[in-house]
């Protein structure tokens, strides 16, 4: 039997990136919440931390930016423990550094392929 790993993506537009790989995530037993700004984001993850195992979030979010949802889980203690990956479709130096030196898991740069989603676990 193959364990399900829940992950939360956070992206905007949610309609974009999301919907074309959830297919793919669905497929290799994976399951998928999304949000489509950091605050619903934050929200999702307080009610429901202890089913999250995985993060997947963009940088540039409405309402709440990557770097502030990454710092808030980061500092909740039910939640500091759950990797956090972040993506974008710049890949500055600067910017993976400085997801990195908050405590991201990993930086992905956009567009995600389905194999580099497989990788993660």
């Amino acid at each position: 039997m193959k364990l399900a790993i829940q992950c939360l993506g956070v992206e905007q537009p949610l309609t974009c990136h999301f919907t074309l790989l959830l297919p793919g995530l669905v497929q290799l037993d994976k399951y998928f919440a999304a949000a489509s700004d950091g605050v619903k984001a934050w929200e999702m993850l307080k009610e429901k931390s202890y089913s999250i195992d995985l993060v997947l979030t963009e940088v540039d979010l409405p309402l709440m930016s990557g770097f502030g949802l990454l710092s808030m889980i980061r500092e909740y203690e039910t939640c500091k423990n759950i990797p956090v990956i972040m993506m974008s479709s710049h890949d500055s130096v600067s910017m993976v550094f400085k997801c990195m030196l908050k405590g991201a898991s990993d930086f992905l740069v956009k567009p995600i392929r389905k194999n580099e989603l497989r990788n993660l676990w």
